[in-house]
């Protein structure tokens, strides 16, 4: 699955090593999940970071950019799917609640939400990591008896939030890059003229100069 839109849920867990000399081209805040520091997010907008659905079997994606984070997730346990490498050598599909995702890694899981309703969270499980803001909320709802569930997606922005089309471009091109170089190559084209994370960032066309077009969240000629 290459298209970071085609998965269930994905997170990507950051420390963040730009600096004032070179800022993060998308604004994204030091210890962040997808972008999104866990004490900075406004619960008025986002009461939670994502909603899954009661009885769904889905398909995540972890992985890390900077640094090892041991994801924890609380309530449901996850099915790592088989792969190959030093840290983790079992051959066979086996349940965790805790897996250490490396820098620049990216791991596969299934979870099943299949009895709990209701609120939790995952983490990084380094508690300096976890206590900086390195966690997200989360929910099972049942969209039977709750009109809002499925409203709060990893995917999902509120009308008019800017940083949080960034922080999505941001995540997709961790999800796409194949090391920690090719990340940091992508999120600098991010913040040039052409990039969503750029001078050009638009959410309309008002936002443009000399009558420009806001398209793809970039301005652009009418």
């Amino acid at each position: 699955m290459e298209n970071p839109a085609d998965l269930d849920q994905a997170a990507v867990l950051q420390v963040g090593f730009w600096t004032i000399d070179d800022p993060d081209p998308c604004d994204c805040a030091a210890y962040n999940v997808n972008c999104h520091n866990f004490e900075l997010t406004d619960r008025s907008t986002y009461p939670v970071d994502r909603d899954m659905p009661l009885g769904a079997i889905e398909h995540w994606r972890v992985g890390a950019s900077v640094d090892g984070h041991p994801f924890h997730i609380h309530i449901n346990p996850f099915l790592v799917c088989p792969h190959d490498n030093v840290f983790d050598p079992l051959p066979f599909p086996h349940w965790r609640d805790t897996f250490l995702i490396n820098t620049g890694r990216r791991v596969d899981i299934i979870t099943e939400n299949r009895a709990f309703t209701g609120k939790f969270v995952f983490h990084c499980h380094k508690l300096t990591h976890e206590d900086e803001g390195m966690m997200q909320l989360l929910r099972i709802c049942d969209p039977e008896t709750d009109e809002t569930c499925g409203k709060y997606g990893w995917r999902e922005c509120a009308e008019g939030d800017l940083q949080c089309i960034k922080a999505l471009a941001a995540t997709d091109c961790a999800l796409a890059a194949d090391d920690p170089v090719e990340f940091a190559a992508c999120a600098i084209a991010l913040g040039g003229p052409g990039g969503v994370c750029g001078p050009n960032a638009c959410l309309e066309d008002a936002d443009c100069p000399m009558m420009g077009r806001c398209t793809d969240n970039i301005c652009g000629p009418r």
